[in-house]
Order: C-alpha cells, then sequence, then structure tokens
C-alpha cells in the first residue's frame, strides 16, 4: 500500500511541475512585456521572448507574407478566376446601364463625380474651347470653297434630291392652301385688296360673293401648284440656289448661314440639349449597346491581363509591403501581440499545457518505480 502511494504522490507532483512548467513557458513568450532590473542588472528572460525579438518578428512576418501568401503569382492567378471576371463585368454593366437610363443631367453627374459646374463654369470653358477650335478651323479654311470642302458624295445626293424637295415643297403649299388657315389667308389679303384700290371698289366689295371668289382663287392657285411647269420653276430655283451655295467661301457661308450672333444662338441651345436634359431622353441605345458587349469584355480581359502581367509586380514593390507589415505589426502593443496569437491557438496552448502534466506524471510515476526498486 506505501509502495502505491509513493508511485501515485510522485506521478501527481510530477504532473503538477509539468503542467506549470509548460504553461509558465508559454507565458514567457510574452511576459514579462518588459525588462525587469534589479539596480543596473537585468533580470534573465526579461522581457519576454517575442517583446525582446518583436522588430525581428515584425520583418518576418512581412518577408514571409510577400514570399509566400501574397506573392505576385498568387495576385495573377486570382485574377484570372473567372468568378472575378464575372463580377467585375456585371458591375460595369449595371453601371452603364444606370448611366444610361439615369434621370440626371449631364450637369447633376459631372456635379456627382466632382466635377462643379458653379455658375455655369465648366460651359463657359467648353464654349471657350470648341469655340477657339471652330474659329481656328474657320480661319484655316477661309477662302476654301464649300464644294470642294464638302465631299462631292454629299453634293450628289442633294442634286438628285432637288426635284424631291421642290415636289415635298409644293405638297405642303397645296395642302396649306386648302386647309383653313390657307383659307383665311386668301380672305385676309382679299380684303385688304379692296380697302387699298380706292371708294369705288371699296364700295362695291360688300356686294361681292367674297366666299366664292375666295374659293375661286384657291382652285386657281392649286392648279398652278400641280402644273407641271411649276414643279418645274421650283426645282430650277432650288438648283441654281443650290449651286450658288457651291460657291459661297466658308467665310461668307459662316456669315450667311450664322450671322454676327450665329454662333452663340447655336451654342446656347447646344447647351440647353446637353447639359440641361436627363441622360435617358438622348437616342444612345446603340452606344450603350456597344459599350456593353464590345467594350466591357474587351476592357476587362484585356485589363485584368495588362493588370497581371505588367503592372502587379511593380504595384506590390511600390507599395512596400514588407515595411507596411512591418509598421503595422510595430503599431500592436505587446498585450495586443499576445490576444492575437493567443485567440488564434488558445486550445492548443492549453494542449501544450495538458501535454507537460502528462508527461510530468508519467515521469513522476517512473522515477517512483524506481526509487522503489533502488529500495
Amino acid at each position: 500500500m506505501q509502495t502505491l502511494i509513493t508511485i501515485l504522490f510522485m506521478g501527481i507532483v510530477g504532473a503538477i511541475i509539468g503542467g506549470i512548467t509548460n504553461s509558465i513557458a508559454i507565458k514567457m513568450l510574452f511576459r514579462p512585456y518588459e525588462a525587469k532590473y534589479i539596480g543596473n542588472w537585468r533580470l534573465p528572460f526579461t522581457p519576454g521572448l517575442i517583446p525582446k525579438r518583436r522588430d525581428e518578428l515584425a520583418k518576418q512576418m512581412g518577408q514571409l507574407v510577400i514570399n509566400h501568401l501574397l506573392t505576385p503569382e498568387v495576385i495573377q492567378q486570382k485574377l484570372t478566376d473567372p468568378k472575378i471576371y464575372d463580377s467585375l463585368h456585371q458591375i460595369l454593366v449595371k453601371k452603364v446601364v444606370e448611366f444610361f437610363q439615369s434621370e440626371k443631367t449631364l450637369n447633376e453627374w459631372l456635379e456627382h463625380i466632382g466635377m462643379m459646374n458653379h455658375d455655369g463654369k465648366m460651359e463657359d470653358k467648353l464654349y471657350i474651347l470648341l469655340n477657339k477650335q471652330m474659329t481656328h478651323w474657320i480661319n484655316e479654311h477661309n477662302d476654301q470653297l464649300l464644294q470642294e470642302l464638302i465631299p462631292e458624295t454629299i453634293w450628289e445626293k442633294l442634286d438628285k434630291n432637288v426635284n424631291k424637295i421642290s415636289k415635298y415643297l409644293l405638297i405642303n403649299v397645296k395642302q396649306f392652301l386648302v386647309s383653313p388657315s390657307g383659307y383665311h389667308l386668301i380672305k385676309h389679303h382679299f380684303d385688304q385688296f379692296f380697302e387699298g384700290r380706292g371708294r369705288l371698289l371699296n364700295m362695291l366689295h360688300p356686294f361681292l360673293d367674297n366666299r366664292n371668289m375666295i374659293e375661286r382663287l384657291q382652285q386657281e392657285l392649286v392648279k398652278i401648284i400641280e402644273n407641271d411647269q411649276t414643279e418645274k420653276a421650283v426645282t430650277q430655283v432650288l438648283q441654281s440656289e443650290l449651286d450658288r451655295v457651291k460657291s459661297w467661301t466658308v467665310e461668307e457661308g459662316v456669315q450667311k448661314l450664322l450671322g454676327k450672333e450665329g454662333k452663340d444662338l447655336i451654342w446656347e441651345e447646344l447647351k440647353k440639349f446637353f447639359f440641361h436634359k436627363p441622360l435617358k431622353s438622348f437616342p444612345l441605345t446603340d452606344l450603350k449597346n456597344t459599350i456593353i458587349n464590345q467594350m466591357i469584355p474587351t476592357v476587362v480581359q484585356k485589363g485584368m491581363e495588362k493588370l497581371g502581367s505588367t503592372y502587379i509586380e511593380k504595384w506590390m514593390k511600390k507599395l512596400e509591403i514588407p515595411e507596411l507589415v512591418k509598421n503595422q505589426v510595430d503599431s500592436f502593443s505587446t498585450e495586443q501581440l499576445e490576444e492575437i496569437v493567443v485567440g488564434i491557438s488558445r486550445r492548443e496552448l492549453k494542449m501544450i499545457t495538458y501535454l507537460g502534466a502528462y508527461l510530468g506524471g508519467l515521469i513522476g510515476i517512473l522515477q517512483g518505480f524506481i526509487v522503489i526498486l533502488m529500495g
């Protein structure tokens, strides 16, 4: 009985010593946090291992990240993942659709991305830029004929369509003449004719059948318009005017078509159209489809390839990731480092303590047997 008690006692003592020893060894990884001194003599094992070697630890962690965890090859491989491609593609398509279907005006979008248009300053700058370019172009081509400047194919199309234009004009004039508005216009001029033709005709006017005369006048005018000679005459006039336009110089064309204030008026209308209308009101369906179906897939694919093959390694070097990791680790207090490590490996550290107690108990029991055998 005494022998069994001795063996058990030594086993328990060994287990306690082994468990406490391992627990102290684990705590000494971090504690004490600072060196302890007796006078000028620093106590051994102070500070703990990690506080003492934290600079080296921080450097090694940075090298571990850049050399083994976050390498350019790892990032390049991740960028080729179809999930990343699909996700980025969907995001860009969504943003493009939102942009083209937006109720916001161009002004509001510019403000949204930080390009403020206070008091129309951006519009003024754009106007100055466009006006400068337009003025430069006009000065450069000032003496050039429009016939030489505008492609021949356009003039050919205009020449071919002169007859169609004359027919279109005559049809619209005819429709106006037989309409109520045309009737009232003829009646107005008919009344004015009698008012300015002396007292006798003015006295006869009330006795005339105005309605019948106006209707007959309408019919005669319609006959004139439907006459082939009229169509030929209008076509000839239009062709003559078109030929005259061909002979204009750029300077003459600008003066006659735009006038002195023409450019400003055109700009005001363009400004209202471009800057103050919702983007969804613009006819940009083809442009939207081109961006979604052609540009975005190409940009995403080429961008990923270019990013992975050319820029990742350069950016990682410029980011100085080892230095970033080191600085971040240095910014942690020793208490925070202890919480991080213990939080990650709490269970394993407990198992090390239990293992120390287990081994200490076995060694104690073994020592008990040896003591008994040696008497």
